[in-house]
């Protein structure tokens, strides 16, 4: 071969390797756009269904691997859009904390009787769709515990901080641990109870129960001046 076949076979095999590179560099930037101009949402709701379906099926010691895995992610997606397993598993189960939640212990304008049947009201209605799913999740792991902010932790340190400030309002509760304990105690219970059918053999309107609680509940704290310390 001579030296100038030579030479032209190296700058043949020169562009090829030129042309190859840059198609795949262009691929790689049409699909970064395409990823980038994927909405969100759907991304999330891929995540969302795998992380349900793996919680349902494996209970919290699904790993965040498996699910991305699952959902066809990275891992690191994952974490950017949720921010850590605890936040995955909530949004996924539909548990995340409400809004509402943070609340409770606020001040407040009305009759503490009136507002302790408002928040009964709303954390029934809460219980009734989360209890169902909470049960499957303590199914597969019995051993499961709450962290420190985990709904029903949080409700209860809220209810707390509630009952402790009631003086402005006329009322002061010696165990305020014990009322808030109490309080979403008793509400589980009508939940639970109802949803495994108590009801057929012991009924009772949701509207008496949460009003006859609340009177019990209030009933027993002290009674005060109107704003006394």
């Amino acid at each position: 071969m001579s030296r100038n076949s030579k030479k032209n076979l190296i700058h043949e095999s020169k562009l090829i390797i030129y042309f190859k590179t840059f198609k795949i560099t262009c691929e790689s930037i049409l699909t970064n756009r395409a990823d980038m101009a994927r909405p969100k949402k759907i991304d999330d709701e891929l995540i969302l269904k795998a992380a349900h379906q793996l919680f349902i099926e494996l209970g919290p010691s699904a790993t965040t691997a498996m699910i991305a895995e699952h959902a066809g992610v990275s891992e690191g997606l994952l974490f950017k859009r949720f921010g850590s397993k605890h936040d995955l598993f909530l949004a996924s189960m539909g548990l995340e904390m409400p809004e509402w939640f943070s609340e409770i212990s606020a001040d407040f304008d009305g009759a503490v009787e009136d507002r302790l049947v408002e928040l009964a009201t709303r954390m029934v209605a809460l219980m009734r769709r989360v209890l169902p799913k909470v049960e499957i999740i303590f199914g597969q792991d019995p051993g499961h515990r709450f962290s420190e902010d985990s709904p029903p932790v949080v409700a209860v340190q809220q209810l707390d901080d509630f009952f402790s400030n009631l003086e402005p309002h006329g009322y002061r509760a010696e165990h305020p641990q014990v009322l808030a304990r109490a309080f979403m105690g008793s509400l589980h219970h009508f939940v639970f109870s109802s949803l495994k059918g108590i009801d057929e053999f012991c009924p009772c309107s949701e509207e008496l129960y949460i009003k006859q609680i609340v009177s019990m509940i209030v009933g027993s704290m002290h009674t005060v001046k109107k704003g006394k310390k």
